[in-house]
């Protein structure tokens, strides 16, 4: 078969069949933005259209993106009733050890991007508040500088630390040791938190705070035992929460968060994939 992990691309010059792997189109990500399609972009995307007409197969990783492109593509998009966690820790790790480190834990992490920006910036509003009653309590940004976020170097309890990558060890290394010592991951972001920091985050048994967007809400419910749904203007109150936890619940949701996500393996993803090719008609053989 050939596999393209992009809704861009398919060999049209090949007798084998063309599988699309992704996320969600370029068309769905300009909806996400909440506005209209450039000129220059018309082209793009027609050329994105037919691709995804042409192909054999194509798969999504998200439910309800899912239901949303068959709608708007009128085609089939398969999707593995999961998704899958990219984590690239090589140390060795016990749940038991790291969970103890996170609840005498005083650091919040936040991870996203430029786009998160209105997110970390209520985040930091939020924080700068608890501060009052939690003297020790330290945010953690990666994704964005200081300097994107406006901040001070007077501000000390805040560390930003840019995108690190994971291929470059001292800061694939710095990246999990402060994945692995936060106190509670939050991204309040209102339609997009950052899936994929999410459920790393919650393999490795850390708490979450995020909001009920539709994708996670379809994969994890209505209600969760892992953390908080974020609701508007209740960010300070939710933190405090997690902060203010007896021992025993914290470490309850904390194992509730590493169990939610156990199976999101590469094994057991590719194992669903290549079982549901078969179900689709592609001869693997």
């Amino acid at each position: 078969m050939n596999l393209f992990l992009s809704y861009a691309f398919i060999n049209r010059y090949s007798n084998i069949p063309n599988i699309l792997w992704c996320d969600w189109t370029d068309r769905v990500v300009i909806e996400r933005q909440g506005r209209g399609i450039c000129w220059y972009e018309k082209k793009s995307l027609a050329h994105e259209d037919k691709t995804i007409r042409d192909a054999d197969v194509v798969y999504t990783m998200f439910p309800v993106c899912k239901e949303h492109m068959e709608q708007l593509y009128g085609r089939e998009f398969r999707y593995l009733d999961r998704n899958v966690i990219n984590t690239v820790y090589d140390k060795n790790y016990n749940i038991d050890t790291t969970i103890e480190q996170r609840y005498i834990s005083n650091n919040i992490l936040f991870i996203g991007n430029h786009r998160y920006q209105g997110a970390a910036e209520e985040l930091i509003s939020a924080c700068d508040r608890l501060r009052k009653l939690y003297p020790g309590l330290n945010l953690h940004i990666i994704g964005m500088t200081s300097n994107e976020l406006h901040l001070t170097s007077d501000v000390s309890w805040i560390k930003c630390y840019g995108y690190l990558h994971k291929d470059k060890p001292k800061e694939k290394d710095l990246y999990y040791e402060l994945l692995l010592n936060a106190k509670v991951f939050v991204n309040p972001a209102a339609q997009w938190g950052g899936y994929s920091s999410t459920v790393e985050a919650m393999y490795y048994g850390c708490p979450v705070i995020v909001s009920p967007y539709d994708d996670f809400a379809a994969n994890f419910g209505k209600e969760i035992n892992f953390g908080i749904y974020h609701k508007s203007g209740e960010l300070t109150d939710e933190i405090s929460t997690i902060l203010n936890m007896p021992e025993n619940e914290y470490k309850s949701i904390s194992r509730n968060a590493a169990n939610s996500v156990k199976d999101y393996t590469w094994d057991n993803y590719i194992n669903l994939f290549l079982n549901d090719l078969k179900k689709s008609g592609i001869n693997l053989d």
